[in-house]
């Protein structure tokens, strides 16, 4: 039944994904903290992509903490996109010498930090 929501919540975000790029737009792959970071001051679709980039980390990753990982349990906690999403920023933000890393590197480690295993 877990694996049946996760797959119904993976589909539906790639879903708002398709149908929310305007026709014509470029679609934008995060190969770095700086392209994460840069989507991340802005309003709009570039947003919304990053702030979907940054829950499928999370769900990729969710429950899947190692000891240098981050642990929380979206469910459980109650936490939301929009939390994790500032959290995230936040840590971009002020970590600009990681901008050269994966995206998904710097939002690890930005939920490492708030959200550290015990």
């Amino acid at each position: 039944m877990k694996s049946t929501s996760r797959f119904a919540f993976l589909t539906i975000t790639l879903v708002t994904l398709v149908c929310s790029t305007p026709a014509g737009a470029q679609r934008h792959v995060f190969r770095s903290g700086s392209d994460l970071h840069e989507a991340l001051q802005q309003d709009g679709a570039n947003y919304s992509f990053a702030l979907h980039y940054i829950v499928g980390v999370v769900d990729a990753s969710n429950g899947a903490a190692t000891k240098d990982g981050f642990c929380f349990d979206l469910n459980a906690n109650g936490i939301k996109a929009s939390r994790i999403a500032d959290v995230v920023k936040a840590f971009v933000s002020k970590n600009s010498q990681m901008w050269d890393r994966p995206g998904s590197t710097l939002v690890a480690a930005a939920l490492q930090e708030a959200w550290p295993c015990k």
